[in-house]
């Protein structure tokens, strides 16, 4: 091939003269393209350089240096930047101009050199510098620089090439608690999955800009990669994630059905207009490099199907996509469901498990390099999707409400012991509703106690007003009670007010809490069961009503009476005042929820040797468990009670047996074929024939072997 310069003499020889009086004068423009955050790799604009006034075919030798405000990260093929070109404009088309050499000169410098062209015919001469990549900023800019001959002046050096706009990635997820799964086939797909109504959590990613999402360009870059990492979940647990997954713009988008759209394994159409498709990268790393796209995208429809378990590094579960295809045009989202699957051994219960997405490969390394992966980014987070989807308030998202049950503005004498008070937390939307309480003070703190400090669901909050060595005056605080996954936050104002000292007097029974006797939890108790009132002041002689009609005292201990709530109290009244009558100091009114059927189990006593099922003494398998439960006696029958993995379906007679007040007596045979071991068993009861199934905290039980 000839060069420009040869090209140049040739045409000379054949009558082009040049003038000898030329005046070159050059301009700059550059193309800013958008970067997206914490890209560490991401292309810059190209840089165009046109000068006029040249001589005619007069060459031009030297070279070109652009140095940027950024740090330039390019491939490196044995020390050149092979990715970075230049090209000449020939009679209005680009061409590669053959023979430079690019290389770095520093960590925010390139070198252009060896560059050995012509002015065209018209005196014209245009250049363009392409490929470069760079760390991404909010505006990046290119200073360009030319030594050589003839000086190609250029009055304004400097173009802006590319501006970071906050385009990166956006997430949301659903969660769900480990449960026991039925065994799996080896071959099981995505419809097997779900017709095993295993447990899942969903994911969603979106772009928060165009083309964030990309599907592999240049030699040596690879699709956009998403890492999605799944946190807690408990040994031996496998999570089970698609091999591919179609985009919303899809065919038929991948679904697992629990973000507002129908179930499905998703249709790719392999066709235009591009959609959005990910696949999953196999023995790729935890920060998203290496390993491969194993998926073959097929000519025309893609049903998609298969899945796989993921990825598993020192106990941390992730699965690393790749972008195979997108459409820049569009903003893009995905979703998928992941399964949580636990051994059908397992018993239920565990950590709230939630995904969290990033933008990838992950790395720290900055500037050229010969391995590192391209595009890379910076260790990073993805933001809440939902309003990029402005979906915030779907009800698939689980929604917090928070209602104080108590006065929240306290008086209290200095010195005096606690006041207590409630709210209740509950989810009025979908999925699970994690939350957490904190406490702030805008002047003196430390005087509020609160229990429990995090929760999932819908659960009551206690929190103790502490006026202990406060001096008198006024103070104020905050209950913060916000929930994950941006499912809001309440905030509770607590007005206190300390007055003077009071002179030592008898005291009167202070109220401190109802709890159910069996499992020692606030909320409901139910007519005729069993339950603790507890709290400061009683004494041998005291009195508890509830509702104004008079329980049955079982016992009582310093700081807690055992009663039997009255049988006749009518369970539609919702909320009852309980008092506590001391020789008559009466104390304040404290109210506790009412409801048809609150079980609880007090104690499992095994039958052979009469004594309380304990690690100890545990119960023969084939023999006889008595279990004593409270908070039954207005549900009607069949009771229902499972012990491990089975459910008891009949009962041991009860002839002239006589109830303790308060309680049910359950006596069943356990099943001779269970092994020894620590297991659980379950009682739940229905106020009505039809009516929701309302089940006691598990209670632990040991069986033996004979």
């Amino acid at each position: 091939m000839r060069s420009f310069i040869q090209i140049a003499g040739l045409l000379a020889a054949l009558g082009w003269a040049a003038p000898v009086h030329a005046v070159t004068q050059c301009q700059l423009s550059g193309t800013p393209l958008q970067m997206r955050v914490n890209g560490l790799a991401e292309p810059a604009g190209e840089i165009v350089l046109r000068c006029v006034g040249g001589a005619p075919f007069s060459p031009v030798k030297g070279s070109l240096q652009v140095a940027l405000n950024s740090i330039i990260s390019n491939r490196l093929d044995q020390g050149f930047l092979n990715e970075v070109s230049l090209s000449l404009d020939f009679t209005g088309t680009w061409q590669p101009v053959p023979g430079v050499r690019v290389r770095a000169l520093s960590a925010n410098v390139v070198l252009i050199e060896n560059i050995d062209v012509a002015f065209g015919a018209d005196g014209q001469l245009g250049m363009r510098v392409a490929g470069l990549r760079t760390e991404s900023g909010s505006e990046v800019i290119a200073l360009l620089s030319y030594t050589g001959t003839p000086q190609l002046p250029v009055p304004f050096a400097t173009v802006v090439v590319g501006r970071a706009t906050g385009l990166g990635l956006g997430s949301s997820s659903t969660a769900t608690i480990p449960r026991a799964s039925p065994a799996l086939p080896q071959d099981i797909d995505f419809e097997g999955l779900l017709a095993a109504r295993a447990p899942f959590l969903s994911t969603r990613v979106t772009e928060a800009g165009p083309a964030v999402l990309r599907p592999k360009g240049s030699q040596h870059e690879i699709g956009t990669r998403v890492i999605v990492r799944f946190g807690r979940v408990p040994e031996p647990g496998r999570v089970y994630v698609p091999e591919a997954v179609a985009g919303l713009n899809a065919l038929q988008p991948t679904s697992g059905g629990n973000l507002g759209l129908a179930a499905s394994a998703g249709q790719y159409n392999a066709g235009s207009p591009p959609t959005l498709l990910l696949a999953r990268v196999r023995r790729a790393d935890a920060n998203g490099a290496g390993g491969a796209v194993e998926f073959n995208v097929l000519p025309g429809l893609n049903v998609l199907g298969q899945v796989a378990p993921a990825d598993v590094v020192e106990g941390h579960h992730y699965v690393v996509y790749e972008v195979l295809d997108a459409n820049e045009g569009q903003l893009e989202s995905a979703q998928f469901p992941a399964w949580v699957v636990m051994p059908p051994e397992w018993r239920e219960g565990g950590p709230v498990i939630r995904s969290q997405a990033s933008i990838g490969p992950v790395s720290n390394v900055r500037g050229p390099s010969e391995t590192a992966p391209v595009p890379r980014f910076a260790p990073n987070e993805a933001i809440p999707d939902c309003p990029l989807l402005n979906d915030c308030a779907a009800p698939y998202f689980p929604r917090l409400r928070v209602t104080p049950i108590s006065p929240t503005e306290f008086t209290a004498p200095s010195g005096s012991g606690h006041q207590i008070g409630n709210v209740i937390v509950e989810n009025t939307g979908g999925d699970l509703l994690e939350w957490r309480v904190t406490t702030r003070f805008p002047g003196v703190g430390g005087w509020i106690r609160v229990f429990p400090e995090i929760g999932v669901g819908r659960a009551t909050i206690r929190y103790d007003v502490l006026p202990g060595q406060l001096t008198p005056g006024e103070y104020a605080a905050q209950l913060v009670i916000t929930a994950a996954a941006n499912a809001g936050e309440a905030i509770i104002p607590i007005q206190l007010t300390v007055t003077m000292p009071l002179p030592p007097a008898e005291p009167s029974p202070v109220v401190r809490d109802v709890v159910n006797a069996g499992n020692r939890l606030p909320g409901p108790v139910a007519p005729g069961s069993l339950a603790y009132v507890l709290g400061e002041n009683f004494g041998d002689s005291s009195a508890v009503t509830v509702a104004g009609i008079p329980a049955r005292i079982i016992f009582v201990n310093v700081g807690e009476i055992m009663i039997e709530v009255p049988p006749a109290l009518d369970p539609a009244i919702g909320r009852a005042p309980v008092r506590v009558d001391r020789g008559g100091k009466i104390s304040a009114p404290w109210g506790v929820e009412i409801a048809p059927v609150a079980p609880a189990v007090v104690l499992a006593m095994n039958e052979d040797d009469g004594k309380l099922n304990s690690a100890e003494d545990p119960v023969r398998t084939g023999s006889a468990l008595a279990l004593l439960v409270t908070g039954l006696r207005l549900a009607v029958e069949p009771v229902f009670v499972r012990i491990h993995d089975r459910d008891i379906e009949e009962f041991l007679r009860m002839d002239g047996v006589e109830e303790p007040a308060g309680v049910r007596l359950l006596r069943f045979i356990v099943p001779e074929d269970l092994p020894a071991m620590s297991t659980a068993v379950l009682v739940c009861g229905r106020a009505e024939p039809d009516g929701e199934l309302i089940c006691a905290q598990p209670h632990d039980v040991y069986l033996r072997k004979p």
